[in-house]
């Protein structure tokens, strides 16, 4: 046995451990340091033991180092955050969705925003096709690139906070049925502009939620559950491409390593590319960690001038394996590149000290505010695996949205209140 793999082993067992020590501390196994964990055990373990046979290389013993250094900065986060909290209120919890109820009566207002967005995703989306000849053009490169830009991006982030909401006050909401019809439109509307990261998320944040009362055990299994479901899904945007690009074949033995493929790709590179990342410290320019707040402010002096923060937070596309580039080396390479070992522990440390904050609060006082950036710290954890989501303007634009939304609804409940009385 190669020394990477008895240091995968060991990676494993030891996060796993802690995985546990944790899981019996609170009460809960869905925390900021096992879904920023879990991936990483089963892609060292997949990758060290399978992938390695298919020509790709190992997770080296420095990459998982530097991975584990990182976890045992939130682990440790968790342990001491947790002591300003009174554990004892959240095992028996049972009122994690009690603060959407207050808006359960606005579902139709809600459904009215969704099926606005879903038709001005949709509008854009015949539009792009009828000007590139057909749907053929969902293949097309340029199709993201259209999708990611003007009124309809924006409103992208509206269809995933009314997706969200819905789910929230389903279970006290009238129309589930009409809701249900809501959510399926503004999945399929979220899946069509191709940026996988966001449907990923609206899965993720919609898991989280719904398995946040259950047991360690159940929250287990559905653990299980939710990763077949992301896989498929991964494989269904595979298949839509090879369909539109008019070679797809069930009997077309091509189709099947291409999908293999391009799931190593997403799932397994950062990892496998980060200890080449690793030899460039410092090479990307500090501000790179704020070309959001860059933007944002050249926006509003009216300077043109707007930043692309995808090749600043990367070294360009590398070969890993047979067939497969990469352009990805998990959240914690993309800060060791911009500011070395040093940002990337200051990185590591100031999330996993709010994460955990934000998330003892959210169960401690059940304000749905709160709760949305609880589910949407445990998304962005869950997919450091794969990069990092906070030089994206729609990571900040999305909970601009829901609080806005939050505060219309109030207002609204509040303007029926003093009708009543």
């Amino acid at each position: 046995m190669a020394d990477y793999q008895v240091a995968a082993l060991g990676f494993a067992m030891l996060n796993i451990f802690f995985i546990i020590l944790e899981s019996h501390s609170i009460k809960k196994l869905i925390t900021p340091y096992s879904l920023t964990a879990l991936p990483f055990i089963v892609i060292v373990l997949i990758s060290n033991f399978f992938l390695i046979d298919l020509d790709f290389p190992p997770i080296t013993l420095r990459t998982q180092f530097f991975i584990q250094v990182q976890l045992l900065i939130f682990i440790f986060a968790s342990f001491s955050v947790s002591l300003f909290f009174d554990l004892g209120k959240i095992p028996g919890s049972k009122k994690y969705s009690k603060p959407a109820d207050e808006f359960s009566a606005n579902a139709l207002l809600i459904i009215a925003l969704s099926w606005f967005s879903i038709l001005i995703i949709f509008r854009k989306v015949l539009s792009l096709f009828a000007a590139h000849g057909g749907w053929i053009y969902f293949g097309d490169p340029e199709y993201e690139l259209q999708m990611i830009s003007g009124f309809h991006a924006h409103i992208t982030q509206l269809a995933k906070v009314c997706f969200i909401f819905l789910v929230m006050i389903y279970k006290k909401a009238k129309y589930k049925k009409a809701i249900l019809v809501t959510l399926a439109g503004l999945f399929f509307a979220v899946a069509i502009i191709q940026i996988k990261y966001h449907i990923l998320w609206l899965i993720l944040m919609t898991f989280i939620f719904v398995n946040a009362e259950d047991t360690p055990k159940k929250q287990l299994k559905n653990l299980a559950w939710a990763g077949l479901v992301l896989l498929l899904i991964f494989n269904l945007f595979w298949v839509a491409l090879k369909i539109a690009w008019g070679n797809f074949g069930f009997s077309n033995v091509h189709v099947y390593e291409y999908i293999a493929k391009q799931t190593a790709n997403y799932l397994a590179t950062g990892s496998m590319l980060l200890d080449k990342w690793l030899n460039y410290p410092n090479v990307r320019p500090d501000w790179t960690v704020i070309t959001v707040l860059k933007n944002i402010y050249n926006l509003i002096v009216g300077n043109r001038i707007m930043y692309d923060f995808v090749p600043m937070v990367s070294l360009g596309f590398t070969r890993i394996g047979p067939g497969i580039s990469s352009n990805v080396g998990t959240a914690f390479g993309t800060y060791y590149i911009i500011g070395g070992w040093w940002l990337t522990l200051a990185y590591s440390i100031i999330t996993s000290v709010v994460y955990y904050i934000v998330y003892f609060i959210s169960y401690a006082r059940y304000n749905l505010t709160l709760i949305f950036f609880n589910l949407l710290f445990l998304t962005i954890t869950t997919l450091t695996f794969f990069g990092t989501y906070y030089n994206s303007l729609s990571t900040y634009e999305m909970p601009v949205v829901f609080i806005l939304l939050v505060l219309i609804l109030k207002l609204i409940n509040y303007i029926k209140k003093m009708l009543v009385t």
